[in-house]
């Protein structure tokens, strides 16, 4: 409540900061400090607007110094799309040499559907994305396969399916079954065409969105479920073969054609492109 330090502090005359305060009070529509001599002190107004004027304070000043990193590259921000259907753990490696690489690296994960992939990639609210097979939905999009891998049958443990000595079950097999149906994703088209096919209609059950949700509802036993072999895992399901049904999906990332990537972009770009993705089961794109 010193005027003269006030002043001293924020490297201006006493008159110029008298100025800037009479400024904001006209402003905020009323006094915010009375000054008397040696009582000076905030009004009723200035006491309920200290805290706000804070929090903008402490903002703008948290936001420059954020600029001032990113322009030095301590801070390297990544916004990435993820499809519901790409299970997380597969990208691990690649983001642990990311970091390694760029310490200062901050990523921002989105999820979505196929559509909301190429929303996001669109208008440029992600520079990269991971996903199954997109058709080309957009012709801008420039596409790295990273793998091949095949669609399984998960059963509950406890399921009769399940309890058989066979690792591999046939469409027959299916026929009574209650199937957990996935929305939005990207082999369900061509999941649907091979089953016809095979004169195979499933009979839905339930609809989900992530493979999360279908493994839940696998633990709850509430049917049966096509999955990737890269989707989760648990001990209360069990995973089997297809016998008479060859379906497989290709996993890519995604950028847009034309459009400047940042150095922590590229960096990512080019480690998922080398990864070494047999551990996980999979095989090269064909």
């Amino acid at each position: 409540m010193n005027f003269t330090r006030a002043a001293e502090e924020c490297n201006v005359t006493q008159p110029a900061l008298t100025r800037a305060i009479k400024t904001l009070e006209e402003e905020l529509g009323g006094e915010l400090l009375r000054r008397e001599r040696q009582h000076s002190h905030l009004t009723e107004l200035g006491r309920r607007m200290l805290p706000l004027l804070q929090q903008c304070y402490d903002a703008a000043t948290s936001a420059k110094s954020l600029a001032k990193a990113v322009q030095s590259s301590d801070v390297a921000p990544l916004n990435v799309t993820i499809s519901n259907s790409i299970n997380i753990a597969l990208l691990v490696s690649p983001f642990t040499e990311l970091f390694r690489a760029y310490p200062g690296a901050h990523l921002k994960i989105h999820r979505g559907s196929p559509a909301a992939v190429i929303e996001a990639l669109k208008n440029g609210e992600v520079e990269l994305a991971v996903a199954g097979p997109l058709d080309q939905a957009w012709d801008r999009l420039d596409t790295w396969p990273l793998f091949q891998e095949g669609i399984e049958l998960a059963v509950n443990s406890d399921h009769p399916l399940a309890r058989r000595n066979e690792a591999d079950v046939a469409l027959a097999q299916l026929a009574a079954e209650p199937v957990l149906s996935r929305i939005d994703w990207e082999t369900s088209e061509e999941l649907s065409r091979s089953l016809s096919a095979k004169g195979y209609s499933p009979r839905t059950a339930h609809e989900v969105e992530t493979d999360q949700d279908l493994l839940a509802l696998l633990e709850a036993n509430a049917g049966v479920g096509f999955v990737s072999l890269t989707s989760p895992r648990s001990s209360n399901t069990r995973r089997l073969k297809l016998r008479d049904l060859d379906v497989s999906r290709i996993v890519s990332v995604y950028a847009v054609a034309g459009r400047q990537r940042s150095p922590v972009a590229t960096t990512l770009l080019n480690l998922l492109r080398s990864a070494d993705w047999s551990s996980f089961g999979v095989s090269e794109p064909a």
